[in-house]
């Protein structure tokens, strides 16, 4: 008899989960344009434009998806986010 074993017990795929929310980021609404925003940051990271609202949406999402993501996994995904250039990316911690 086979074993099945649950997909959320499964080892988090870090590159596809980065993917997925920085595809779920990018297409997100945005309030303005990120030109605009940027000048008014006053910071050298690009930003998208988005709404903190959106952004939690995304998160809450993924983490209903991944109940039982371990630390290990968890600070692996912060980190990758953490390597793209967009403010949002680095911020959906």
């Amino acid at each position: 008899m086979a074993v099945t074993v649950p997909a959320e017990s499964m080892a988090l795929d870090v590159g596809a989960a980065k993917e997925k929310i920085v595809g779920q980021l990018r297409k997100a609404p945005k309030v303005s344009s990120p030109e605009d925003l940027q000048s008014y940051v006053g910071s050298p990271v690009p930003v998208l434009g988005l709404t903190l609202p959106s952004m939690r949406a995304i998160v809450v999402a993924f983490a209903k998806e991944h109940k039982r993501l371990t630390t290990a996994e968890l600070n692996a995904l912060a980190s990758a986010l953490w390597s793209d250039p967009m403010y949002e990316e680095k911020s959906i911690r």
